[in-house]
């Protein structure tokens, strides 16, 4: 529980570009790699490593926008069962 709690106080948008960003480094330097390295061991390394990173970050943007999700559906169903148990108005 105390997970969720200081994933709820994280920035979410300054998480989600930091994590990205490293991605897109990432991209770049395998094609840096790619290009430059004729060794195919080395290409092999690169590209795995890439895309066990890509994967992670995947995992971790569901992670940061699930929590959020469930704080927004806890709204809306607070709403709308709000909304039903008020009592009737009499005209």
């Amino acid at each position: 529980m105390f997970r969720l709690k200081s994933f709820r106080q994280l920035n979410k948008k300054r998480t989600l570009t930091v994590i990205w960003s490293l991605v897109l480094l990432c991209w770049l330097g395998m094609a840096a790699a790619l290009l430059l390295s004729a060794d195919k061991n080395i290409t092999l390394a690169v590209v795995a490593v890439v895309a066990v990173i890509t994967e992670v970050a995947f995992w971790f943007t569901a992670l940061i926008l699930g929590v959020a999700m469930v704080d927004a559906r806890k709204a809306v169903v607070s709403k709308v069962t709000g909304f039903f148990n008020k009592p009737a108005k009499t005209v």
